[in-house]
């Protein structure tokens, strides 16, 4: 039987809470209670589009994600693939993220593009630095980003339902 080091432990334990946080921002914002907005589109195109295609690039980007959980298991350097999945995958979820919500509200937080832009950005930097960086270290940035994403969420829908 195989030893389960304390390293995969920590990068299973850590990519289980980077899927979390997906979720958690998107349903902080389109859970059961989204409804089209006077800027959404409701009809049987956008509501296949929104439910179907959009949600279909947040399983890739879990899909991704796990990939990338895999890579920091058996790879102890950071290698482009590495840091392609790490960063893809929540990158990948969050423009389905973005999808949905445009399809179904007509309009998408500023925060929503932010965090595809730092994501985007910790790509390009870990990219060139490569074997200098420990994969912890980019998994922790993406985590960062997409936690933060996610309390930012929280944080505006609590403060729509108290204004409501």
């Amino acid at each position: 039987m195989a030893e389960v080091t304390a390293s995969a432990l920590l990068t299973t334990v850590l990519g289980f809470v980077g899927l979390f946080v997906l979720w958690w921002a998107y349903f902080a914002l389109a859970g059961h209670g989204t409804a089209v907005s006077g800027r959404g589109d409701g009809s049987t195109a956008a509501l296949r589009f929104a439910f179907a295609y959009a949600h279909a690039l947040r399983v890739a980007g879990a899909i991704v994600a796990a990939v990338s959980i895999e890579l920091r298991i058996t790879h102890a350097e950071t290698g482009p693939a590495l840091v392609l999945t790490t960063v893809g995958g929540p990158l990948i979820d969050l423009v389905g993220n973005i999808l949905f919500l445009r399809s179904r509200t007509g309009t998408v937080t500023r925060d929503r593009y932010v965090a595809a832009g730092a994501l985007v950005v910790i790509g390009l930097v870990a990219l060139p630095l490569g074997h200098a960086l420990p994969p912890l270290f980019v998994r922790l940035a993406v985590l960062a980003v997409t936690a933060t994403l996610a309390v930012v969420s929280q944080l505006r829908t609590g403060r729509a339902a108290a204004i409501a």
